[in-house]
C-alpha cells in the first residue's frame, strides 16, 4: 500500500490572479502564497527576503512559479488595451519581443498566451535560482522547484 505523505509547496502568484483557492483545490499538500505582480520577479531584496524565510521556517519542500495565461498583463500584450504601467509589465513586453516569431507562429490567441505565460514563468523561476541570497541558503539543500501552468500543457 502506498502511503503518500503531504508536501509543503509554496506558490508564487500574482494577488489579481485569485487562484489560491483553485490550487488548494486541486492538491492534497499544504500550499504557501507569496504574490508578485503578473507573478514576475523583479531582482527585489524584500522579495527574496521574504522568499527564503519562508522557505526556511515552514519547511518548504517545493517552489512552484505559476504559468497563467488568464494574467491581464499577458492579455494586454498580446491584444493591446492599455499602456503599460508596471515593471512587471516591462519584463514581459521584454519577454515577448524575445520570443516574438515563437509566440505569434502559434495558431490561436489562447496558445500564444499559454506560451508567453510559461516563458515569463521560466524567466522568473530562473532569476530566483541565480539570486545570491537564494543560493546561498539553498543549494546544497534538496529543494524542488517547477512551473505550475493553470491547467494547461505547454508545448515549447
Amino acid at each position: 500500500m502506498f502511503n503518500f505523505r503531504k508536501k509543503k509547496r509554496l506558490f508564487i502568484a500574482c494577488p489579481t490572479w485569485h487562484i489560491e483557492d483553485k490550487i488548494r483545490n486541486s492538491t492534497k499538500d499544504d500550499c504557501y502564497f507569496i504574490n508578485t505582480l503578473g507573478g514576475i520577479y523583479i531582482e527585489d531584496e524584500l522579495f527574496i527576503d521574504q522568499l527564503v524565510h519562508t522557505i526556511k521556517n515552514e519547511g518548504i519542500q517545493k517552489l512552484s512559479v505559476i504559468a497563467n495565461a488568464d494574467c491581464m498583463f499577458i492579455k494586454n500584450l498580446i491584444e493591446p488595451q492599455d499602456d503599460l504601467e508596471t515593471e512587471a509589465e516591462e519584463v514581459m513586453t521584454w519577454i515577448y519581443h524575445k520570443k516574438y516569431d515563437a509566440i505569434r507562429s502559434l495558431n490561436n490567441q489562447r496558445q500564444q498566451r499559454s506560451t508567453l505565460a510559461y516563458y515569463c514563468a521560466q524567466f522568473s523561476l530562473g532569476r530566483i535560482l541565480q539570486d545570491p541570497k537564494f543560493q546561498i541558503n539553498f543549494q546544497e539543500k534538496r529543494l524542488k522547484t517547477g512551473i505550475l501552468t493553470n491547467g494547461e500543457t505547454i508545448q515549447i
